[in-house]
């Protein structure tokens, strides 16, 4: 609940802040692969390596939508999305 009402009150400033992580993952180009972005993300965001079960399910939603939309548009939208979800998380709220 506290972290509905969070992103309630800042929705610009966290979807904001979401797509400007994720554009900084896209364009380093050390990470070629979704698993580095992924571990960069969590490193970025909740200052700790994903676990094996959180990279798991965070490939599967990507693969997912991969699958259903072919559009980069789509793709950055799904990454924005993850990364949102990160910065509602209670890790990140409870730890920062």
């Amino acid at each position: 609940l506290a972290s509905q009402a969070w992103y309630l009150v800042n929705r610009q400033r966290s979807q904001a802040t979401a797509a400007a992580v994720v554009e900084r993952l896209f364009k380093d180009e050390e990470l070629r692969s979704d698993d580095a972005k992924l571990e960069r993300l969590y490193l970025t965001v909740l200052a700790r390596p994903p676990t094996s079960e959180e990279l798991q399910r965070d490939k599967q939603f990507l693969a997912k939508l991969a699958r259903e939309n072919d559009s980069e548009r789509e793709m950055q939208r799904a990454w924005n999305g993850l990364c949102l979800s990160l910065l509602m998380s209670a890790d990140f709220l409870y730890r920062f």
